[in-house]
């Protein structure tokens, strides 16, 4: 507590881990500390490096006109590439509707407000928020890019390979998380169960969508 940060340059999270695991005593611990004191934006780097490079290739990957539900939605929005995502507009959800998502209990979907913040240069985005933008950004690009190289558009996972593919989600994602310095996923966080709960479905995004209306927005009596 009290350091100021005094680090301006910007090194991977594992060159951070190897520097700190070679160190061998307290007082050169603490030394390297104060040499290398981060801010939450320099913290963080990496991680708004990979969700920028996501969004930006998920926006090409939202389904356009005459293709699935989404086709007025567009590609230059970050609110069109969530509702391409979770099935819905904040925006458009009325007052009930938002109230009832900030007190149902379940874990929050990040938001327009969220991921602009976080692809933008000047702010410092919450540790909540980057992690889970980061996990939902990857599971969209995963499991679009799925649908999309699939020959016959069916749009839909195979039952042999359901398994298959939500392990190589889940590795993939384990490697990107440890990559930008947070933690890999794991079913006790509410978060990560319902994502891993809808990737291990035939239709892992039209079964998230699915989730949220029925848990999130459905009705509410």
């Amino acid at each position: 507590d009290g350091y100021t940060p005094t680090n301006k340059a910007v090194d991977f999270t594992e060159k951070i881990g190897k520097d700190i695991l070679a160190i061998s005593d307290d007082a050169e611990f603490l030394a390297y500390l104060r040499q290398n004191c981060y801010d939450r934006k320099h913290q963080y780097s990496t991680a708004k490096k990979e969700i920028v490079n996501l969004v930006e290739k998920n926006k090409t990957m939202v389904p356009g006109k005459d293709n699935d539900m989404f086709d007025d939605l567009g590609t230059k929005k970050t609110s069109a590439l969530l509702a391409a995502i979770l099935g819905y507009r904040y925006q458009r959800l009325d007052a009930v509707q938002r109230k009832y998502m900030k007190e149902c209990g379940l874990p929050s979907f990040p938001r327009d407000g969220d991921v602009d913040m976080i692809i933008s240069e000047d702010n410092e985005a919450s540790f909540d928020n980057l992690r889970k933008t980061l996990i939902l950004m990857k599971f969209y690009n995963f499991y679009r890019d799925l649908q999309t190289n699939d020959k016959e558009k069916k749009l839909c996972i195979d039952d042999n390979k359901i398994n298959e593919y939500l392990y190589d989600f889940y590795d993939e994602t384990n490697d990107m998380l440890a990559k930008c310095g947070f933690v890999q996923m794991y079913f006790r966080n509410p978060f990560d169960w319902i994502i891993l709960f809808c990737a291990n479905s035939p239709n892992p995004i039209e079964y998230l969508q699915d989730f949220i209306q029925k848990r999130y927005l459905g009705d509410l009596e």
